[in-house]
């Protein structure tokens, strides 16, 4: 299966998950209804909304920033398209009549993930005005409650985070784009 069919099966998934899973303290909001029930806490991060022209500062929950965090994981197609990019303009580095797996391809995925990890902490801190920690917060609070609900939307996420940023899963991913250019 090829990486972007990957990604595309992985959004797939969540958008399922999102529709089967109840989100009794995880509902939806508009951006302009963000924070509206809580209170401003320095140590959550924030989200700029404005009311009547002024803008407000009110902090997001866990909850809040996981699926800001997950709409923009699953759903931007800039984050997506410039994860295929790399694969596609580095995969001719990948040797497929070797097995064994060469030195440079560390230091290709060193690459990915710094590419793929400075995407993120773009979002988080230039979209979400969060810090690196609050995101650890808020994904060890939803663990901490997925082991009541091991198939949770949340519990799924952390999964395809972690997943993402995998060795193997990027030589996975490095290989099969070989395989479509050397058949092209």
């Amino acid at each position: 299966m090829s990486e972007a069919k990957d990604i595309e099966n992985l959004r797939a998934a969540a958008k399922d998950a999102a529709k089967e899973t109840a989100f009794d303290s995880h509902e939806t909001k508009d951006d302009d209804d963000l924070g509206a029930d809580s209170k401003f806490d320095d140590s959550h991060c924030s989200a700029t909304g404005s009311k009547q022209d002024s803008k407000v500062e009110e902090a997001l929950s866990d909850d809040e920033i996981l699926e800001k965090l997950q709409r923009f994981f699953f759903e931007d197609e800039r984050f997506g398209r410039r994860l295929e990019e790399f694969v596609h303009a580095r995969c001719g580095e990948f040797d497929l009549n070797n097995d064994e797996y060469k030195l440079q391809y560390t230091t290709l995925y060193d690459e990915y993930k710094s590419l793929f990890e400075s995407m993120l902490e773009s979002f988080i801190e230039g979209d979400l005005k969060c810090s690196i920690n609050d995101v650890y917060r808020a994904l060890k609070a939803a663990d901490d409650k997925s082991t009541a609900n091991p198939n949770s939307l949340d519990a799924f996420f952390a999964q395809v985070l972690i997943a993402s940023t995998d060795f193997e899963v990027f030589m996975s991913m490095l290989r099969d784009a070989a395989r479509q250019h050397s058949r092209k």
